[in-house]
């Protein structure tokens, strides 16, 4: 049989441990910076890095329409600004395919994806394709276009209706390459649901 005291011991370590993974948890859970404020959001892409970032190197994207995100892209030499990952409510995770369709179904169905008419579903497509999935490249003014791809005939955005309830977002990218910049068409497809297609 235990002591009396080694039993309250015991009880006593188990709530203080208790207390401190709730601790933790809320800290780590909670935004711990201004999404609209670059020195913070680099201070927070350090920290979930756990490395030394260069300003220099990194491009953010705040995208106005979904105010849960900060969009993070490191410079990759010859082909611009590539998505590493994204902070959602404050959270970093890593910027991969599966993340970013798993997050535009979440994003879109916070939004009122499945209620929303048609026009509404286009306008939501449009925006999470252009300011979260390539943002600094869509060519949304082809005026603004340096003279030597002007001349390209760059459409800006459209998004058009499916049958089956889903968007088709028809976008002008630019790529860098070693050659230079090189315009390109996009097609990317949000289902029905709200998930994102190629």
């Amino acid at each position: 049989m235990i002591p009396r005291r080694l039993a309250r011991l015991f009880l006593v370590l188990a709530v203080v441990g208790a207390v401190a993974l709730v601790y933790e948890f809320y800290r780590t859970a909670t935004p711990g910076f201004d999404r609209n404020d670059p020195a913070a959001v680099l201070r927070a892409v350090r920290d979930a890095l756990g490395r030394e970032v260069n300003p220099a190197d990194i491009c953010l994207a705040v995208p106005p329409h979904f105010p849960d995100l900060v969009v993070v892209r490191f410079i990759v030499p010859d082909a611009g600004c590539l998505v590493q990952g994204l902070f959602v409510r404050g959270r970093w995770q890593r910027g991969d395919r599966a993340t970013l369709d798993r997050l535009g179904q979440e994003m879109l169905t916070a939004r009122g994806w499945a209620a929303a008419s048609p026009e509404a579903r286009r306008t939501m497509a449009r925006e999470w394709v252009v300011e979260v999935l390539y943002p600094d490249r869509v060519v949304t003014d082809a005026a603004r276009l340096p003279p030597v791809l002007q001349s390209a005939n760059l459409p800006p955005p459209e998004a058009r209706s499916r049958e089956d309830g889903g968007v088709e977002v028809r976008i002008s990218v630019i790529n860098l390459t070693v050659a230079g910049p090189i315009p390109a068409r996009v097609t990317t497809i949000i289902g029905p649901d709200g998930t994102a297609g190629r």
